[in-house]
């Protein structure tokens, strides 16, 4: 169930069938766990492009301050 569109007079029924059924609050909890993963592992991949981003972007821009240091001097 996607808590997140109900009304509160559903959420509260649902979470009172929920903790009537404890196979229920088991199977809730491990899909809560798999889908937390999941989109966790989404962020930590974008997070990683963009540091990846940056350290070639700091990197070029040393080796160019460098290059035009030299023929300053």
């Amino acid at each position: 169930a996607n808590y997140n569109r109900m009304s509160s007079g559903e959420f509260e029924e649902k979470i009172g069938e929920a903790l009537d059924n404890e196979d229920m609050v088991r199977k809730h909890i491990v899909q809560d766990l798999y889908y937390i993963g999941a989109r966790l592992g989404q962020k930590m991949t974008l997070v990683r492009t963009a540091f990846n981003f940056f350290l070639m972007g700091l990197v070029v821009s040393v080796l160019v301050a460098s290059i035009i240091m030299l023929f300053i001097n």
